[in-house]
């Protein structure tokens, strides 16, 4: 997943309507790890024709370019510097008027205030998407993730860096919600299949 992947516009005439045209809305998609966040993501910019931006697709082009056999320090501060650049995305867009999908681990102590912020000054219109399952699910696929031949490397360095024993007890945490001032949409990822959709795009419809 690299830089031509992480943000683009969806222009297939045959799938997306005109009336799914929208501008100024900022749509993020929140929650733990193997939630399912970025195939949530891609059906929500599919269905309203938005770019979409991840912050995993960012830290796999600067480790594609960068290399990734790094120490905990400097393997942080890509981390650091991919919310950077995702926020930059971000600001970009909706200081034109535009609309993005934006899916990433957020730390609601970091990022509240600033996302927040960015709403009120470029009055836009603001949509959560939180996905969340059951804690076995979600170590289930975080191991099933891990030991992938198609995970990136750079994941798999950062995850021998912090320990998997310690990511996987992390994941019991489920208060990673943002406390925004937007609709909110809480979302079970337990049984993919389950999910409805319809039901997931008329609440962004309704509220963007």
């Amino acid at each position: 997943m690299g830089l031509g992947f992480f943000i683009r516009i969806m222009r297939n005439g045959n799938n997306v309507s005109s009336k799914n045209m929208v501008n100024n809305v900022l749509i993020l998609v929140s929650g733990l790890p193997a939630t399912g966040k970025t195939t949530i993501a891609k059906r929500i910019s599919e269905e309203f024709n938005i770019p979409f931006a991840s912050a995993d697709a960012i830290k796999e082009t600067m480790w594609d370019t960068l290399g990734h056999d790094f120490d905990f320090e400097f393997n942080d501060k890509i981390g650091h510097t991919a919310f950077e650049l995702l926020f930059y995305f971000i600001e970009a867009s909706l200081s034109k008027g535009k609309a993005l999908v934006v899916e990433a681990h957020f730390n609601p102590e970091r990022n509240n205030l600033r996302i927040n912020e960015l709403k009120k000054r470029f009055a836009s219109k603001l949509v959560q998407v939180y996905c969340d399952c059951e804690t076995e699910t979600l170590q289930k696929r975080f191991k099933e993730r891990a030991g992938a031949d198609s995970y990136h490397a750079g994941h798999k360095h950062t995850i021998n860096l912090y320990g998997e024993e310690r990511i996987l007890n992390s994941l019991g945490n489920k208060n990673k919600k943002l406390e925004l001032d937007s609709a909110t949409y809480e979302l079970d990822t337990t049984n993919p299949e389950k999910i409805d959709y319809e039901k997931l795009f008329g609440f962004i419809r309704s509220n963007i």
